[in-house]
């Protein structure tokens, strides 16, 4: 009670005094108070004016703290504009305002900026504040792995104020996990290209990043032996950290070559490629695979082989005749052409004992091949024969060449021989006066027969 009565009949009597303690929400630890007993009214001059001190401690219930919530989990946002919050607040009353500054880092914002302000006064102290945090959307990939794993970010938390047991207090930090949007890559654009041998013209394609490289990205673009990218067989294109968006043209021309590349007599067109690389310290971009472009190729060349037309004639007397070969188109490896006589009794070739034969760098060269006519005895007039130029061979693996080109170069050896009898002339002369001493003549045929021939030789009546 407020005021305790003792009287002449209850003065012996205790009465209880009960201290309740008053709750404030101030942070401001175990409090030390008293009570005054008195001073005591009384028309008895010796009660009149008496007092005492009871000390006593209010404990406090009260922890000055800033609590972050939720803590856990960690927030799951996403470059794709996905969102999320959390909610600040005070653990205490303070006695002075206390300024909270949340500090995102280079993943994350806070509020929209890198950094934002929460203040709580006495009179607000406990009312949660909402921190939105939404991630920075680079262009940067920071995963790899096409965005299937999530990168951090993390908001970091001080505190300031007047009140000491808030300025300077430890607040936790809150993680985001960020999923990111953007993918390391190469972006190829081509439309279809189409060229013909013989035929100027060219086509373009660009080369782009998808993301922002960490460093320098070169890509070597490789047109093999069919084409040409900037006018050469291989070309580089640097990316930087600054430029990477910007599409790169590269020009594609037609190689000038004498290759036979579909062997089809030029009616079904053949296909070049460009193929690219990619290297850099950028872990993401280096070796990143990088898509080929095709082009459609017509061809000009035939593979064939040509013969020059024959010079000479062969005879039975020795005579010769001379033609010259080469190849219609390059070929990709050696090729051997080998030479057959249809009769060697009326012609032989040189070389015979091995093939012609034609490499990529001489293939263009006419190899002179010589026939030399055979003689005979017969008197079989004048004999028409071949020479079979092919079938073409290259064991090093030209497969259009392989297939077997052949030609055939016709040729008529001429005869020297006349089918007759030579008579020798008489030795000696016959008397009529029965001289016997032989006198003698020879016959012989002036060429091979082809059957038995018989002479009758008729001496008259004189011998």
């Amino acid at each position: 009670p407020a005021t305790l009565p003792f009287t002449t009949a209850n003065w012996y009597l205790p009465q209880t005094v009960t201290v309740t303690g008053v709750h404030d929400a101030v942070a401001d630890g175990d409090v030390a108070y008293a009570i005054t007993v008195g001073p005591t009214t009384s028309t008895s001059a010796l009660y009149a004016g008496l007092s005492e001190l009871v000390a006593l401690t209010n404990l406090d219930d009260d922890t000055a703290g800033v609590d972050v919530v939720p803590i856990t989990p960690i927030l799951s946002i996403s470059e794709a504009g996905i969102s999320s919050t959390y909610q600040v607040v005070l653990g205490s009353e303070p006695t002075a305002d206390v300024t909270i500054t949340a500090s995102a880092d280079a993943e994350v914002r806070v509020n929209g900026a890198a950094t934002a302000t929460l203040t709580f006064t006495t009179a607000d102290w406990y009312l949660p504040q909402t921190v939105t945090v939404t991630a920075v959307d680079d262009d940067i990939d920071e995963d790899g792995d096409a965005n299937l794993t999530i990168h951090s970010g993390l908001i970091t938390h001080t505190a300031a104020s007047a009140d000491a047991n808030y300025n300077a207090i430890v607040v936790v930090s809150v993680g985001a996990e960020v999923t990111d949007n953007d993918t390391a890559g190469v972006i190829v654009t081509a439309a279809p290209m189409t060229f013909t041998e013989g035929v100027a013209g060219s086509a373009t394609y660009t080369l782009a990043l998808s993301s922002q490289p960490a460093a320098d990205v070169v890509i070597t673009a490789n047109a093999g032996t069919q084409l040409l990218v900037d006018g050469a067989v291989t070309q580089t294109i640097t990316f930087t950290d600054a430029d990477w968006s910007t599409p790169r043209t590269v020009t594609v021309t037609l190689a000038v070559d004498a290759v036979d590349e579909d062997g089809d007599g030029n009616v079904t067109p053949h296909a070049g490629q460009i193929t690219h690389t990619a290297t850099s310290t950028d872990a993401f971009y280096n070796g990143s695979p990088i898509a080929s472009v095709t082009a459609s190729i017509t061809d000009d060349d035939d593979a064939g082989l040509n013969v020059a037309p024959l010079i000479g004639t062969t005879t039975e007397a020795g005579g010769t005749a001379t033609f010259s070969v080469w190849l219609n188109s390059q070929p990709t490896a050696d090729v051997m052409v080998p030479l057959t006589s249809s009769d060697p009794t009326e012609g032989t070739v040189a070389p015979a004992t091995s093939p012609l034969t034609f490499t990529s760098g001489d293939w263009a060269t006419p190899q002179t091949v010589t026939v030399t006519g055979v003689h005979d005895a017969v008197d079989d007039g004048d004999q028409g024969y071949s020479i079979t130029v092919g079938p073409t061979s290259s064991v090093a693996g030209d497969v259009i060449y392989a297939t077997g080109f052949s030609r055939t170069v016709n040729l008529t050896n001429t005869d020297n021989d006349t089918a007759g009898v030579t008579v020798s002339p008489l030795t000696g002369a016959v008397a009529e006066a029965g001289d016997t001493t032989p006198v003698t003549f020879s016959l012989v045929l002036n060429t091979q027969p082809t059957d038995d021939v018989i002479i009758t030789l008729n001496a008259g009546t004189q011998v």
